[in-house]
Parts: C-alpha cells; structure tokens; sequence
C-alpha cells in the first residue's frame, strides 16, 4: 500500500512512499504552475490515491495562484524548495529546456517523475535518465499525450488487428493560429515550434510505423506572425514500416488530422473534435456501393462528434483528454508496477529526429537535418 509503513516493502521498492499525513496516498508535487499546470491538477484532483502537497514555479505568484486555485497547501519560488518536501512523485511541466535538469534532480531525489514534452533536447540526455531512473529505482514517463488519446487509442489498436492490412505510409496535418500573448511568449529558438508541436506527429508516426531512420525537413515563413520565424514545416519520414509525411501550418483554424494507407484499408482520425472513420478496400466493391461511401462516413462521423460533444457538456470527457488519459496511465503502472506505456527505446527516438529537425532549422539546413 502507498505510504503504509507498516507494509512498506524497504527503500529499494519502486512504490515505496514517505510518511503522508493521509496513509496510502501518493505524495505529489508540481514544478511549473504555468499553463499546461491546470489541466495535470484537474486530473490529480480526481484520483483518490494522490495527494498535491506543492507547487513551484520561479515566478513565485504563479505558484501562489495555482496553490490557491487548487487547494494545495504550500508553494514555492524553487525546485530545491518543493524537493526538501520528499515528495513520492514529481510533475515537470517547465519549458523543454529545464526538463533535464529538473527530472534528474527530482529522481535523484528519490522521485517518480511524470515529464511534460518533450521529454529533453538531447539523446544525451534523455539516455542519462534513463540511466538516472535505474540507479534510483524509479521510474520515468515523458507526456506523449496523444498516445493516451481515444481517438488515437481506437486508431492503433485497429492497425494492431490488422484492419488496415499492412500500414505502407501516412499523413498527419496540424493546423492552428499562433498562440495568443495571454500565455505564450515568442519563441526563442527558430526550431521551437516544431519541438513543441512537431514532437506530437513524430511519437504518433513512431507508434505506427516502428523505428524512424530518416527526416527531411523543410519550412517556409509567410511573415505574419511575430510568434514564430516559420509558419509552415513539411517534415518526410522514412521509418522501419513505411513513410510518413508531417505538415504543420500556423495560417489555418485549428485541424489535427492522422490518415493510415494500408494495403487492405484507409483509417482517418480527426483528433478535434474526435472522430475514426475506416474503410476497407473490398475486392468486389461496385460503383455504386462507392459513391456511397463517403455519406456513411459523414454520417458515422456527425455521430462520434455529437457523442464527444455530449461527454464534453457532461463532464465526462475532459478538454485535452490525452493528457488526463495519460497521467491515469502513468499512476496506474506505479501502482500496478505494469510496464509504463512505451519504452525508452521508443522515447530516445522521438528526442533524436525532434532535436535534429529542429537545429536543422536553426543552422538555415532545413533540406538535411542529419
């Protein structure tokens, strides 16, 4: 049981807890209280088993709100401060490149640490907590949010059943306008868009096509915003079962959609406002049979979106969903001591080609990322 010390199992046990005024509940706490912040806390506030005993953010008013807001009760201007708390896990929900030396101080602390993405900005790194998180027996997850999404969830596990036959390539388009100064403010390096943004599409792409070999980037700036130098990336992957094709615009409303070409099938997940629809390639499909696809699938799709709605009204299903979906993942193999959702195999990936796409860019070779 967490935090029982009577049943506590020794120092070596990776679900081992400190005392907690609240036996059996896992001690908590938060650095960044900035905004990602609200919707880790919504989520902790609904599992029984956890306890948020601090917030820290080194714009210490920041840490005061969100203690206020959420009913935690302390908050601080520093790491080092939450830390001396001996929390059992800690959220690290920083900008990117704090995350290494964040995570390594929390797990050096004795910490399970739960990472925003992405997880660092170098292989490096990323190797040395995996290292870090071995040597402390404790154990590490990055936010790859999109993999805990139903949508997306729906998707793989109908390529795993082999719905699509044999997945040879796919294409995922992201849209949106630049985010608005109330929360964001310009970002600093000319790669950092597709290192927050770009990071989505290639774990996605790693979870379906295997291991990536390689990327060719590109990017155009139509000189609009003052958020970011480029506005429009086009990213091709060569990856162990197929190609896949990145394109993110910052010009159009907001779209996020994933299309799979299979040999047996075509599978198109529209992740706002949440919708799969599949089609099988039929040896004997006739003409008529065709025209008519795409009205049972727009009729298939009204339904999925009037359900999502519906959950959305109720409060059932939470705004930026994967991230809720993701955290309950992660204190669930804690709890369990099951395998965390993906390994470190495939995180050290997704850290390489989203670091190398994105210095591309920044060293004007955006045609060679190598």
């Amino acid at each position: 049981m967490w935090g029982d010390t009577k049943t506590d199992p020794g120092p070596d046990d990776p679900r081992i807890t400190r005392a907690s005024p609240h036996p059996g509940r896992i001690r908590t706490g938060i650095i960044g209280a900035g905004f990602v912040s609200r919707f880790h806390l919504q989520t902790l506030a609904t599992l029984p088993a956890v306890e948020v005993i601090g917030v820290a953010d080194i714009r210490p008013e920041r840490a005061t709100a969100a203690a206020r807001d959420h009913g935690i009760p302390a908050s601080f201007d520093s790491h080092e401060k939450l830390l001396a708390l001996r929390p059992d896990v800690v959220h690290v929900l920083t900008p990117a490149r704090s995350h290494f030396e964040l995570a390594l101080a929390s797990l050096e602390a004795g910490c399970h640490v739960f990472c925003e993405k992405p997880l660092v900005c170098s292989v490096e790194h990323s190797q040395r907590l995996e290292e870090a998180a071995g040597r402390a027996k404790r154990r590490i997850l990055v936010n790859h949010s999109l993999l805990g999404d139903r949508t997306v969830e729906r998707g793989l596990r109908a390529i795993a059943d082999g719905q699509v036959g044999e997945v040879q390539s796919l294409t995922i388009y992201r849209s949106s306008v630049p985010p608005a100064r109330s929360y964001r403010v310009p970002y600093p390096e000319a790669g950092d868009p597709f290192r927050e943004v770009g990071v989505h599409a290639l774990y996605c792409v790693r979870a379906m096509l295997g291991r990536i070999d390689d990327v060719q980037a590109q990017v155009r700036s139509s000189g609009k915003h003052e958020l970011v130098d480029y506005d429009e990336w086009s990213a091709q992957l060569r990856c162990e079962r197929g190609f896949a094709q990145i394109l993110l615009s910052w010009n159009a409303p907001e779209q996020h959609v994933i299309s799979v070409q299979g040999t047996q099938g075509r599978l198109s997940m529209e992740l706002w406002p949440g919708a799969m629809t599949l089609r099988r390639h039929g040896r004997r499909d006739r003409r008529a049979i065709a025209a008519m696809r795409p009205a049972f699938d727009g009729a298939s799709t009204i339904a999925q979106v009037g359900v999502a709605a519906l959950g959305y009204l109720r409060g059932t299903t939470r705004w930026y969903s994967g991230i809720d979906r993701m955290i309950r993942k992660f204190y669930s193999a804690l709890e369990s001591g099951e395998p965390m959702p993906f390994d470190f195999d495939a995180v050290h990936d997704v850290v390489n080609w989203n670091e190398r796409v994105a210095r591309s860019v920044e060293r004007g070779e955006p045609s060679q990322p190598g």
